[in-house]
């Protein structure tokens, strides 16, 4: 947590001598700041349909990955999916 709070102000120019006396951890944190949008997320989306909750799903998403791997299915209404749904999916 503190590496994070650093660099978030590092990056955020707070603590701009620091900055200055330390090239590496400012290449550190500009890279970190420009791979902001690749990061590995999980999301829970849940599927409403007149008012009540349809479906409950654990997605993951992984920007390392290559084309539609990106996207996994970890689980559906709290169990694991079949492969059957995966690929569905």
């Amino acid at each position: 947590m503190r590496l994070f709070l650093t660099l978030l102000l590092l990056a955020s120019g707070i603590i701009p001598a620091a900055r200055a006396r330390s090239p590496l951890l400012t290449r550190a944190a500009e890279k970190w700041q420009a791979e902001a949008n690749h990061w590995a997320f999980t999301v829970l989306v849940r599927e409403v349909e007149d008012g009540e909750l349809k479906e409950e799903r654990v997605e993951r998403y992984d920007p390392s990955k290559p084309g539609d791997a990106r996207w996994e299915l970890l689980s559906v209404g709290g169990e694991a999916p079949t492969r059957e749904r995966r690929i569905a999916w």
